[in-house]
């Protein structure tokens, strides 16, 4: 297939100042609307910036943490990196994203050879950008989307570089090709808002992105049991409206989806590391390893050794899905 010979682009860390353009030997100005951690650097983009940062990249053991108010979406587009917000604790892999809400407040940290690329959008520039919307969420991104969306990144940044102080509508005017690009990647959590309440597509993306932001929770802490108090304080509903909504747009009660994620994260420490199965079910809030071996078997219908062996046969690779959402 074509995909199978597709590289990635060249995209170095800034040296002395300066990054690299992707297929040249030339080197071009930081935009004082990027931020880029690498090598071990710490950045913090606060409320005090001087420049509207919408763009952000981390590489190389770098990381950056958001404490400015703005709806932020982490591109992994090689290696991997660790995400620590308000929704909980996440691992980007090569290909995944992951959108969140202004107040989420992500610290994002790459490994030795990854590299995220992120775009930020202040609340107040959101209604400028019209039909180019984005929804809370993670996902991931084929080779083809992964390539694209750096070549955009990269192009938005080189617009505006040098450039001390734009336009909102200058910046939402740069924004707005990586945001389309990414709002059809997130094409599948489209198709589902048609399943949330209310008359009107206002409400009903006010909704889905307050239940992403519950299931993005329950993912962010599938290492312990998540009490129902705190979905409903972070999706700022009751509790008959959040089990009532989150059973009607996903087809799994709270509780369900909670389970799953939760042997969804043992399936991967099975798959990645050489935990045993005592410190996995630990990992996975089980009170015991006997629970967790009744848990594990009732969803794959094997048990733990038997499912690390099978990876081990073949190859430990994975071969599709082992349950379903």
């Amino acid at each position: 297939m074509a995909s199978s010979r597709m590289s990635m682009p060249a995209f170095n860390p800034p040296e002395g100042g300066a990054p690299l353009q992707p297929g040249t030997g030339t080197a071009t100005p930081l935009s004082p609307h990027r931020v880029w951690a690498h090598d071990g650097q710490f950045r913090g983009i606060g409320a005090d910036e001087s420049t509207r940062v919408c763009w952000t990249a981390v590489s190389r053991l770098g990381s950056v943490e958001l404490t400015r108010p703005s709806f932020s979406l982490w591109m992994q587009i090689r290696g991997s990196a660790q995400v620590h917000a308000a929704e909980g604790t996440f691992r980007l892999r090569t290909g995944a994203w992951i959108a969140l809400d202004s107040d989420s407040a992500p610290e994002v940290q790459a490994d030795h050879n990854g590299l995220t690329l992120a775009v930020l959008v202040p609340a107040d520039l959101m209604p400028l950008l019209q039909d180019a919307y984005l929804f809370v969420g993670k996902g991931s991104m084929t080779l083809r989307d992964r390539i694209l969306a750096l070549r955009l990144w990269h192009g938005a940044v080189r617009i505006l570089q040098a450039h001390e102080s734009v336009p909102d509508r200058t910046l939402v005017r740069a924004l707005r090709p990586l945001i389309l690009h990414m709002s059809a990647v997130q094409a599948r959590h489209v198709a589902a808002l048609g399943h949330c309440p209310g008359h009107s597509r206002t409400r009903k993306r006010r909704l889905f992105n307050r239940l992403q932001r519950a299931r993005l929770y329950l993912e962010g802490n599938a290492h312990r049991m998540v009490r129902m108090s705190e979905i409903m304080a972070i999706s700022n509903y009751s509790l008959w409206y959040l089990s009532k909504s989150f059973h009607e747009l996903y087809g799994e009660s709270v509780q369900t989806a909670a389970s799953r994620l939760r042997i969804e994260r043992a399936y991967d420490l099975l798959e990645t590391t050489s935990m045993d199965i005592t410190e996995i079910a630990e990992s996975c809030g089980f009170d015991n390893a006997c629970s967790f071996a009744r848990a594990f078997r009732a969803k794959s219908g094997t048990n733990a050794t038997q499912f690390r062996s099978a990876l081990r046969g073949a190859g430990g690779r994975r071969r599709g899905p082992v349950i379903s959402s």
